[in-house]
């Protein structure tokens, strides 16, 4: 069972509800900026577009509570499905509920900010490749449609800055992001790779293990995403760790959470897997969570890394707090 069917999914669908769109309201698809007759809490279907550098469509949510006059940050909530499928249209329809029916929704409508969420998708066909996690397998993709996700992601904020400020919101170009389980190492990883992009990042359930800014630990040496070693050799760009220390990242973890305990082959490869136990610990909570933090507090000062006393691998209402 997913990680969203353990955790208080009726809570999260009930709080989500406040936020649906209200009568009224539109589902709109579109190919191509323009002008839109907006109602308030519309959601507009984005279709691909690989001249503007996406080949995936993306949902974009506006919720009523923005005010026209001040500027604002736009939401990115990576989809996460939770399970692989080739049927393209599975990822699409659950990153249609969770634009309309989750805790993203809800958290964009009390920040009263766009939500982008991007129809990324898993295949059963290698399941080493998670997209949905970024994970250093998606990264190595050197052609065809899923090359270098997170270029496309940065593709879409642009695309979906352009289309709000064309329908008179006012858009900073630097996004809010957050996500939980792979959706949260997405966000965790993307906040790595383009931290000049990103206003402020929160992540939960990352396997005690977010992205750790060093090269090396305790003489290994820790390659992307373990670590920020060969950044250089997956995206031609190196690490900018000045710009990664001016972002406020908030990283929670369950205190119970043992979803990736030892290091699981679903999330990482063999060698990561057997790289992380060595040079790290291979117990999630406590051991190598906590040597997680103690490198955020030396490292990334606006860092704040969260433990939730009693809970599983799952989100809460505190955590949404």
């Amino acid at each position: 069972m997913s990680r969203y069917l353990r955790c208080s999914m009726l809570f999260l669908y009930l709080i989500a509800c406040i936020y649906l769109p209200a009568a009224g309201a539109q589902d709109i698809v579109i190919s191509e900026i323009g002008a839109l007759d907006l109602k308030g809490n519309d959601i507009i279907e984005v279709e691909s577009n690989s001249a503007r550098g996406f080949n995936f469509p993306y949902f974009l949510f506006i919720p009523d509570t923005i005010d026209k006059n001040q500027q604002v940050y736009i939401l990115i909530e990576t989809n996460n499905t939770n399970c692989p499928s080739d049927d393209f249209d599975f990822h699409r329809q659950k990153a249609l509920k969770l634009i309309k029916i989750s805790y993203p929704n809800l958290i964009a409508g009390k920040l009263k900010v766009p939500l982008l969420i991007p129809v990324f998708p898993r295949s059963r066909t290698d399941l080493q490749i998670k997209t949905q996690s970024l994970n250093r397998d998606t990264l190595e993709i050197a052609d065809g449609p899923l090359k270098r996700l997170d270029l496309q992601l940065l593709a879409m904020i642009d695309n979906a800055a352009e289309l709000l400020r064309t329908n008179g919101y006012r858009v900073h170009d630097k996004v809010f992001m957050h996500g939980f389980s792979d959706s949260g190492q997405f966000c965790n990883r993307f906040t790595f790779l383009h931290p000049e992009r990103v206003k402020a990042a929160a992540a939960g359930g990352v396997n005690g293990l977010p992205t750790l800014p060093v090269m090396e630990l305790n003489g290994h040496t820790l390659p992307f995403p373990i670590g920020i070693a060969d950044i250089h050799k997956l995206t031609g760009q190196y690490f900018n760790e000045e710009a990664l220390r001016q972002v406020p990242q908030y990283i929670y973890m369950g205190s119970l959470d043992k979803s990736d305990d030892p290091p699981s082959r679903g999330n990482w490869s063999v060698e990561e897997a057997d790289l992380i136990s060595s040079a790290i610990a291979r117990t999630t909570v406590p051991d190598r969570w906590n040597i997680s933090q103690n490198i955020y507090r030396q490292k990334l000062p606006l860092a704040r890394c969260v433990t939730y006393n009693d809970v599983k691998d799952c989100i809460k209402q505190e955590m949404l707090d």
